[in-house]
């Protein structure tokens, strides 16, 4: 079914449109369920960061995908969400996908920061700017055809999740510093659930008031990541760098995002969290180390 489309009063656009693609970071992610479609159903509170990718789109006569940064070495191509958001964007709005698409990769690869998820969303929002649509975008309809962190990359925007990841709830969440470590390992997330075994979580009652940083603070500890000890039984380093992350001064919670194997320290100064940083890097050179706040 093909969506309709308004045209927005927008000046004419350029040839070429740039977006940026921020990380996801799951602050907690709680398993509640899993649907008989497959998918897992799942309460998460989900922020964004300073850590982003960057997509440029020209308009071309094919549809075509390059890659630059430090992780583009990790991208295929030929079969990427970049790719299948453009493929669907032409499926659902009849404006053509022919576009050179190119990805400058910040994201980590499998690393629990939702950086496809983020770089398919940037293609739907850019691919939109550029045809001057306002596109009504499905969520239900986004999860099920690009992936279930889509629709909340669409959004962009501090929220609690439930369903698969498609019914969004904004949410009002404090700033706060954020120290990200991995320990350089892949960890995918069809392996981790493949190793996450019940029993699920019950449902939580989304707080309303963490919009200071210790209220947040409060709130989390209260929480966890329930793919936590499934990721670990893959990857053991992932618990090494939580010890580490939690031992910094002041670091007030050490914890996983997302399926891992990226963990992240939550910080209440800026200062602290780069000197954090710097440690971790100085004392584990192995480790990719980034300093950055929420947005």
């Amino acid at each position: 079914m093909v969506l309709r489309l308004e045209k927005l009063n927008l000046p004419d656009q350029d040839n070429i449109i740039e977006v940026y693609a921020p990380a996801k970071l799951n602050l907690f992610l709680h398993v509640t369920g899993k649907r008989s479609d497959g998918y897992h159903e799942l309460e998460s509170l989900v922020v964004f960061c300073g850590l982003h990718d960057r997509i440029t789109l020209k308009k071309s006569n094919r549809l075509s995908l390059s890659c630059s940064g430090p992780y583009s070495g990790f991208i295929e191509t030929d079969y990427n969400l970049c790719i299948k958001a453009a493929k669907y964007f032409e499926s659902i709005t009849n404006h053509s996908s022919t576009f050179d698409i190119h990805l400058e990769k910040n994201i980590p690869v499998a690393a629990g920061l939702g950086g496809g998820s983020s770089d398919a969303a940037a293609v739907l929002k850019g691919m939109a700017e550029f045809y001057n649509l306002n596109c009504p975008f499905s969520f239900g309809d986004v999860a099920m055809e690009l992936g279930a962190d889509v629709p909340v990359c669409l959004k962009n925007s501090a929220a609690f999740l439930t369903g698969a990841g498609e019914k969004i709830e904004s949410a009002n969440v404090a700033r706060a510093f954020l120290v990200l470590v991995n320990p350089g390992r892949v960890c995918t997330t069809k392996e981790v659930f493949l190793r996450y075994h019940p029993p699920f979580d019950a449902l939580l009652d989304f707080s309303s008031d963490i919009s200071d940083y210790q209220s947040l603070s409060d709130y989390l500890k209260c929480c966890k990541n329930s793919l936590f000890f499934a990721a670990e039984s893959l990857l053991p380093e992932i618990k090494h760098v939580c010890e580490v992350l939690s031992i910094t001064e002041g670091c007030d919670l050490a914890r996983m995002t997302g399926s891992g194997a990226t963990c992240f320290g939550i910080f209440p100064d800026k200062n602290l969290a780069l000197q954090a940083a710097n440690l971790i890097k100085e004392s584990h050179p192995e480790w990719w180390v980034f300093c950055t706040e929420t947005i």
